[in-house]
């Protein structure tokens, strides 16, 4: 009997498919932002740091750094958020941290 294949390794072996650099491709970033909330889902059912559902809804701005997939979170319509959120996932630990803040007037770029 195999061994099933989790959703983080699915993610992972995504990834390593990809070359480095910003998803651009609709497709594949579609595909992506699935991928990140079912491995996150998967991580914990009750990971405090962000909710699965956030991720599918808000990641924008992916930019694949193995091991680091970096991405915003664009903020919650109707929030009085004025910034987005970087993160970085780091695919071998499967660490998520914030990183600081990217001004909603400059989409796409991350401030470090």
């Amino acid at each position: 009997m195999e061994n099933a294949v989790t959703k983080l390794e699915e993610l992972h072996r995504f990834l390593s498919a990809l070359p480095p650099g910003h998803v651009t491709d609709y497709d594949l970033l579609s595909s992506l932002v699935v991928k990140v909330s079912d491995a996150w889902e998967e991580r914990s059912p009750s990971y405090a740091v962000m909710k699965p559902e956030k991720v599918l809804e808000r990641l924008a701005d992916a930019n694949w750094q193995p091991p680091i997939l970096k991405f915003s979170m664009v903020p919650a319509r109707g929030s009085s958020r004025v910034r987005r959120q970087g993160w970085g996932l780091n695919i071998k630990t499967m660490e998520a941290k914030c990183l600081k803040p990217t001004p909603a007037r400059f989409p796409g770029k991350f401030n470090h």
